[in-house]
């Protein structure tokens, strides 16, 4: 289980750093994905 904890845990990590060069380069794409 602490396995599935520590992968979830990078996948947030990881999707939070692609969002944030999503809003900072391509600012109308993190417009329509924070939408989502």
């Amino acid at each position: 289980q602490q396995q599935i904890f520590l992968l979830l845990v990078v996948v947030v990590l990881v999707l939070l750093y692609w969002y944030c060069l999503v809003g900072n380069f391509y600012p109308m794409l993190g417009v329509i994905f924070s939408s989502i």
